[in-house]
C-alpha cells in the first residue's frame, strides 16, 4: 500500500507543531496578519515596510499560523468474522501508521473485542517498530458477539485527531453511532470507515 493522505477537516488544538491547521500563533510559514509591537514583543518578526506605512507611526509585527499535529487512531472490529482479514488490518495498520509518521502525528491503535477494554492497544507512538512487534507478540482475542464498542470511549484521546474504523456491516452501524458521536461533536475529530459487507 502507498502512503494513505488524509486531511483534518478542522483546526488542531494540539500543542506540538505539526502539518494541519490551527489558531495557533507562532513560527508558522503562512502569513496571518501584523500586530503592533506591544502587543506582541517580538522584535525579531519586525516588518519595517508595515511599521513605516503605519498611520499611527507604530512598530508592526508580522504573526504567522502556526500548523499542529493531530492524534490519528485505528480502531478494529476484533469479531470473529473478521478473523479472515487479519493480513488487510496489519497492513492497513502499518500503512496507516506510516502515513501518521509522514504528517508528524502520532499514532494509535485500538482493537475492540467483548472486554470492559480494548482487546489490543497501542498507544499515541511515533515509532513503526511497536507495531509490527504489537502483532508479533499478541494473540489476537477474536470475539464471538458484538463487540463492546462504548468500551472504548475512556480511551479515545481527547484532543483533536482522526480516526479510522475498520468494521464488519454485518453488526449494524448503529451500534458504534455512539462512538462517532462524541468523538466527533465534544473532541473534535473526524472519521473515516473501512468496511467488509461480505467475507
Amino acid at each position: 500500500m502507498s502512503l494513505i493522505q488524509y486531511r483534518f477537516a478542522g483546526h488542531s488544538r494540539a500543542i506540538y507543531p505539526g502539518a494541519h491547521k490551527s489558531r495557533a500563533q507562532g513560527d508558522g510559514l503562512l502569513f496571518k496578519h501584523h500586530q503592533p509591537l506591544m502587543a506582541y514583543p517580538d522584535p525579531r518578526r519586525i516588518d519595517l515596510r508595515a511599521s513605516v506605512l503605519d498611520m499611527f507611526e507604530q512598530y508592526q509585527v508580522r504573526i504567522s499560523e502556526q500548523n499542529r499535529l493531530i492524534d490519528v487512531v485505528l480502531i478494529v472490529d476484533l469479531s470473529a468474522s473478521m478473523q479472515p482479514q487479519q493480513a488487510f488490518i496489519t497492513a492497513f495498520c502499518h500503512t496507516l501508521a506510516e502515513s501518521a509518521l509522514a504528517y508528524g502525528d502520532t499514532f494509535s491503535f485500538y482493537g475492540v473485542g467483548q472486554g470492559e477494554e480494548p482487546s489490543l492497544r497501542l498507544v499515541k507512538t511515533k515509532q513503526i517498530g511497536l507495531i509490527d512487534e504489537l502483532f508479533r507478540r499478541e494473540a489476537i482475542n477474536w470475539a464471538k458477539q458484538t463487540p463492546n464498542w462504548l468500551a472504548l470511549l475512556p480511551f479515545l484521546p481527547k484532543t483533536s485527531g482522526t480516526d479510522f474504523f475498520i468494521i464488519r456491516f454485518l453488526f449494524c452501524i448503529r451500534r458504534i453511532e455512539t462512538v462517532i458521536s462524541v468523538t466527533t461533536t465534544t473532541r473534535c475529530r473526524t472519521v473515516g470507515i473501512v468496511s467488509f459487507c461480505r467475507l
